[in-house]
């Protein structure tokens, strides 16, 4: 039980302790770059993607994931004031959101490759499988607002209370797009 606390605490404490210690890094290194547009891109480009690999070193073993938060959150907090331009702080918005339009697509791309996989290529699916489909469609909208109103009055004193307008959105909105097709991803592709 102790090697799992220690464990646990590592990757719950190091990731975040790595991000902020890259993140500082990376702001006074981004501090120094006076007008130099592609040396700034290139700063906060390579920066997460360095951090997840040296957090993912077997030698280190800490959360890569809340390494790269804590990394996104000193850039958002430190690094705008440390950008010595505007046409720096536009060209690095611009290509962060050219790379989440490429991840995006190809996220997409990828599960349409997969889905025609297994409807035209993999097992038979039958009527049933589209009525449990449909079953397990309405299932979850019932257990996520069981959810929402069993925890109302919880989120109702953790801030501004939910008006059932709020409650009913947040309970359809659930999980979509980019960010609950790669968790299907993961389930489908995981060994």
């Amino acid at each position: 039980v102790g090697e799992m606390v220690v464990f646990f605490l590592r990757l719950a404490l190091g990731g975040p302790a790595m991000g902020l210690v890259f993140g500082v890094v990376a702001v006074l290194l981004l501090n120094a770059i006076f007008y130099d547009v592609i040396l700034a891109v290139t700063l906060t480009v390579i920066t997460p993607y360095l951090l997840f690999w040296v957090c993912d070193l077997e030698e280190i073993e800490v959360s890569a994931v809340l390494a790269v938060v804590v990394l996104g959150l000193c850039f958002a907090y430190w690094g705008r004031s440390a950008v010595s331009s505007r046409k720096i702080a536009e060209t690095i918005k611009e290509v962060w959101e050219l790379i989440g339009w490429i991840a995006n697509t190809l996220l997409f791309v990828m599960t349409g490759f997969l889905v025609a996989d297994k409807v035209f290529y993999g097992d038979n699916l039958e009527l049933r499988d589209l009525g449990n489909l449909v079953l397990l469609y309405v299932m979850l909208h019932v257990v996520r607002f069981g959810c929402l109103l069993l925890f109302k009055p919880l989120l109702d004193r953790a801030g501004p209370p939910l008006s059932w307008a709020e409650l009913i959105t947040s309970g359809y909105g659930g999980l979509r797009g980019a960010v609950g097709i790669a968790l299907a991803l993961l389930v489908e592709l995981a060994p």
